[in-house]
């Protein structure tokens, strides 16, 4: 019985080893079939060697051929316990070296995702985004085992790849670069890429579905990364991807918080002041504040497109140039920026190929440059230029916050351009009315001449004015008043004969009535030498001719010579409808002073014809010698004492004229 219990306690023993193989099949043996079919199979066999065992000791076999001899059954189970154990054993053999693997496998992926946990609270905590290309390559490498890693990004200005941080390789930082496609991967092929540098692998930097660079890694010989490798690298692709678009999410969202209080600034700085020079400080220093600029420059445009005033602070918000001088503005980035309607940015003048650049900027010694149109009703009206010291200072930001700036900026310099022409029209309506006034008082045509020459000089501001008359058969000029802005050696003004050949220009006035407006940049319409120097001046540049036309015959002219380039000083058609407005006033009285000639030659002859019947030649004798005393005391006064101002001179020169107008009349009289 006791046998029994035993024979029975060993198959029961491996039944329930079967049963536990088949319940661990799936976690034990998931990747070693071969070990769970020996070890089953042994089980099995030491199962039925106890079955055997069993029914031995209960006398089965004690009528059945060959099992009934003792030395068959014990020959039986032996070679039934050594094969099961063989089987078992070769189980055994196979699941070890397997289950190690797989411990192995496990502790090395728990150091992958332990190496991933440690990059991950790296890329998190690291402040300085920049300080992260330095810091991931080199913990990379520590981890996965890399020998050697090289960081390219790609800067907005650039369309290539740039070598920022190498780490146990053979880069200089900016020695290498990679060129740029326009594609979907960004330097092209990554597989060429790698085989172009010789690398196993890479990481690829991108925000926003846009790549901004590579990590690119190097193992020892041709040893290629694992599929686990490549998978813990692209997890650490996306999580500093995902760092760098929060810090690109958080930094746009500054950068427009910081746009929107400067422009608030701006249109304070507006809506406080409405003069411009008075804010042209202000305005320095809020760009100092808002880009670091040391040099601004605002050209608002005056009378002519390429005309303009140029308001300019330097270094320290030092003026240079406060109340609005014209400077040339040709083959600068003024005239760039207008001419392109596009803001111009310049990092590093020193290695630009843009050579147009202002000379006072260059003067003050910067070396990054932005400049920006101001554009109202699609118009350039202002140039704004700014500067900074420090190459490559500027950026893409600094350009599109200016811009922003800029363009708040646009009502306040409309107004003043708008105050501007209606403070001139004032100027130039008090002008024609004070004119008025002086020809009303005027008693001769010469005093009259003078003061609209001086009324043209104070207002146009140009080189010369020179008003001349047209003598009685119109063959000759007679300068009646000549006005220069500095004094000329050789300037005319001798009598000059009207001609087609000698004058053409001032010939056609005559003959047509019309103005004339020559630049001499242009070959077409350009005053010969001959007609400048007689009625102009040498190396003259823009001349405006109108006439003084009386009963619609031309009777003089009004011809205005300016030395300046036609870029720096352009006669506006402000400007041509004020002198039109003088050459009228003038033929109006010139009109209205002959007539008053003719009425009072008229009533003098009928005065005569009355003192002719009463012994009137008797007076006129009488007059004659007092009139000759007076003349001699007048060149007396003029040869001795003279004038001491512009007043007595023209007090002189009244009783001058009225002097030989009386002459004129006695000596008719006498010869009638």
């Amino acid at each position: 019985m006791s046998q029994f219990i035993i024979d029975l306690f060993f198959a029961l023993i491996f039944i329930v080893l079967g049963i536990l193989l088949m319940r661990i099949k799936d976690r034990a043996f998931t990747e070693n079939r071969e070990s769970y079919r020996y070890s089953t199979s042994g089980v099995f066999v030491l199962f039925l060697v106890s079955i055997i065992r069993l029914l031995n000791h209960q006398q089965a076999f004690a009528s059945v051929p060959f099992l009934s001899e003792p030395i068959c059954r014990d020959l039986i189970e032996a070679t039934g316990i050594i094969a099961g154990m063989t089987l078992m054993l070769a189980g055994v053999s196979f699941w070890l070296p397997v289950r190690k693997k797989q411990t192995a496998e496990l502790e090395e992926e728990l150091n992958r995702h332990s190496a991933i946990q440690k990059l991950e609270w790296e890329i998190n905590g690291t402040e300085k985004i920049r300080r992260l290309f330095e810091i991931i390559p080199e913990s990379v490498c520590n981890h996965f085992g890399f020998i050697g890693a090289a960081v390219f990004l790609k800067p907005s200005h650039l369309n290539k790849f740039i070598c920022y941080y190498s780490h146990n390789s053979d880069f200089s930082i900016g020695s290498r670069t990679i060129a740029y496609e326009n594609s979907q991967s960004g330097c092209g092929s990554i597989k060429n890429t790698l085989d172009d540098l010789k690398a196993n692998c890479c990481i690829t930097i991108s925000i926003n579905d846009k790549i901004l660079g590579y990590i690119f890694f190097w193992n020892e010989g041709d040893r290629r990364a694992n599929s686990d490798d490549t998978h813990a690298l692209e997890k650490i692709s996306r999580m500093l991807s995902a760092r760098l678009e929060r810090e690109f999410i958080m930094l746009k969202g500054k950068f427009f918080e910081d746009n929107w209080y400067y422009l608030t600034q701006v249109r304070k700085l507006i809506a406080s002041r409405t003069d411009l020079k008075e804010i042209l400080h202000d305005f320095s220093v809020l760009f100092k504040y808002a880009v670091g600029s040391d040099y601004f420059s605002l050209a608002v445009l005056d009378k002519a497109r390429m005309n303009m005033r140029r308001y300019t602070t330097g270094i320290n918000r030092r003026i240079l140039l406060e109340d609005g001088v014209r400077l040339p503005i040709d083959n600068t980035q003024i005239a760039t920026v207008i001419k392109s309607h596009e803001s111009l940015l310049i990092r590093d003048i020193t290695h630009s190929k843009n050579t147009g650049l202002d000379s006072l900027f260059l003067s003050c010694g910067q070396s990054s440059m932005i400049a920006v149109p101001i554009i109202n009703h699609g118009r350039v009206i202002a140039c704004m230029t700014l500067g900074c010291a420090l190459p490559g200072h500027f950026t893409r930001r600094d350009l599109l916050r200016v811009e922003t700036m800029a363009a708040a900026m646009a009502p306040a310099i409309e107004a003043n351009i708008l105050n501007a022409s209606i403070h001139e029209r004032d100027r130039y309506l008090g002008a024609l009315a004070s004119f008025d006034s002086l020809a009303e008082k005027g008693c001769d045509t010469g005093t009259v001449l003078k003061a609209a020459a001086d009324i043209l000089m104070e207002n146009v501001g140009t080189t010369m004015v020179r008003i001349s008359m047209i003598d009685s058969d119109r063959s000759r000029l007679n300068t009646k008043a000549l006005k220069l802005i500095r004094p000329f050696d050789n300037i005319n003004s001798n009598p000059v004969s009207l001609s087609r050949e000698l004058t053409p220009w001032h010939y056609i006035v005559s003959r047509e009535g019309r103005l004339l407006l020559i630049n001499q940049k242009d070959p077409e319409a350009s005053l010969d030498d001959i007609e400048a120097k007689k009625l102009v001046f040498k190396d003259v540049n823009s001349t405006l001719i109108i006439p003084i036309v009386v009963n619609g015959i031309t009777q003089g002219f009004i011809t205005l010579g300016e030395m300046r380039n036609w870029n720096r000083f352009a006669y506006d058609s402000t400007v041509i409808l004020f002198c039109k407005q003088v050459a009228s006033r003038l033929a109006s009285f010139i009109k209205l002073y002959n007539i008053s000639r003719l009425l009072s030659k008229t009533q003098v002859t009928s005065d005569m014809e009355k003192i002719e019947k009463n012994g009137g030649r008797n007076i006129i004798r009488d007059i004659k010698g007092p009139l000759t005393r007076l003349r001699g005391s007048i060149d007396l006064l003029k040869l001795r004492h003279g004038a001491d101002d512009d007043e007595s001179d023209k007090v002189l020169l009244s009783i001058d004229e009225s002097a030989d107008y009386i002459t004129s009349l006695v000596n008719d009289t006498t010869e009638q």
